[in-house]
């Protein structure tokens, strides 16, 4: 679906990211200073913030001001709009946070790839042949380092 190469997803995400449970809390008065907080870590400089706990995309609309919908069809939603808004967000520059083959091949091809989390090394090595070898896959799993330990593809390499 991409011709033109992508830039390489570290670049674009940028140096750092900051992983927080804080930013998650589904506590209704903390909503708005949750929204600043987010994007008071962009304007310093953070390239991705990574939702810690069982985060869903509720956690992450709730710091974007959406209202929740069906995940994939919210994601594709929210993926529109990104391409549209009078500054867009380029694919390169997103990285969704999937695990079913629909999300991954989402993140294949409007994003610069996936973060799934809590998955096996098995999982791993099937995320990848979804995404391809171009898209970044950054996994989360308490069993990674024996994966990348025993050889296993983590990330493609």
């Amino acid at each position: 679906m991409h011709s033109a190469p992508r830039p390489a997803p570290q670049q674009s995400l940028g140096r750092f990211g900051i992983f927080s449970h804080e930013l998650r809390s589904e506590d209704p008065a903390l909503q708005d200073r949750r929204r600043r907080a987010a994007a008071g870590l962009e304007d310093l400089g953070f390239g991705a913030i990574w939702l810690a706990g069982n985060s869903s995309v509720h956690h992450a609309a709730a710091l974007a001001a959406q209202n929740y919908q069906r995940p994939y069809s919210t994601m594709v939603g929210y993926l529109d709009a990104l391409d549209n808004a009078a500054i867009a967000v380029p694919a390169d520059r997103r990285i969704l946070a999937a695990l079913g083959p629909k999300m991954l091949r989402l993140a294949r091809d409007r994003a610069a790839g996936a973060h799934p989390a809590m998955v096996t090394p098995g999982y791993i090595e099937q995320a990848r042949e979804v995404l391809g070898t171009g898209p970044l896959l950054a996994p989360w799993s308490p069993w990674s380092w024996k994966a990348t330990a025993s050889g296993h593809a983590v990330n493609g390499h």
